[in-house]
């Protein structure tokens, strides 16, 4: 009886949770025992105190957890609570097993936001984001990926795009963004300066069309 009448007195894991939840990094997780209501307390402490500058504290968290899904999952939320893009996301996301991948390309993409948030230097950008991802990638797949990622990001600078929109970007690059932009339009060329692109845009008609990426219906 005076078991049961304790358990009803003393609050349950998820009543301690949400507690600590709610206490943001003053959180005190240590008395929750359920495994994954722990783990998501010390996971979201760590990286509350990573975002406000914490990393070391956050670390020592994530390094004292034993399940090694949240401990992985503890370094992942601390990589993307700092915004790590190069040294700091190699050091962090070496740590984040099962979640090493998803970590690094995080913060591949924090970083290509970066480099390319301006026309201009597009072969270097594109150089060091596949650096980046060959070692869990390989090469060919790397720089796949980095191209690929930077034509998305290209298409999201202002209208109309212009030749100038792509900066030092090759020919290849070049062609695989209006290729994507034609396709994603039916062809049409809304959004493109055609004077500064006539040529390219006419080579990425035909490449979208050879690929049935979009129809013979072209709107100028």
């Amino acid at each position: 009886m005076l078991l049961w009448l304790l358990s009803c007195l003393l609050p349950s894991d998820s009543d301690l949770h949400q507690q600590a939840l709610r206490a943001g990094s003053q959180a005190d997780c240590s008395g929750i025992h359920a495994p994954d209501l722990a783990g998501d307390c010390w996971s979201w402490k760590a990286s509350l105190l990573a975002a406000d500058g914490e990393v070391d504290q956050a670390a020592q968290i994530c390094s004292a957890m034993e399940d090694s899904q949240w401990k992985g999952e503890c370094w992942f939320l601390v990589a993307d609570a700092t915004e790590a893009q190069r040294a700091d996301a190699t050091t962090l996301c070496q740590h984040a097993a099962p979640y090493e991948r998803e970590c690094v390309d995080h913060a591949v993409q924090r970083l290509a936001e970066a480099l390319l948030a301006s026309p201009g230097a597009e072969m270097e950008a594109i150089a060091e984001l596949t650096d980046r991802w060959t070692p869990l990638y390989g090469q060919t797949e790397a720089s796949h990926r980095s191209r690929a990622l930077a034509s998305a990001l290209i298409l999201q600078r202002p209208h109309p795009l212009s030749r100038a929109t792509f900066g030092d970007a090759d020919d290849a690059l070049v062609q695989m963004t209006l290729t994507q932009h034609l396709s994603k339009r039916s062809c049409r060329v809304l959004g493109l300066d055609v004077a500064s692109l006539q040529e390219d845009i006419d080579e990425a008609l035909l490449a979208a069309r050879a690929t049935k990426q979009c129809s013979d219906s072209v709107g100028h």
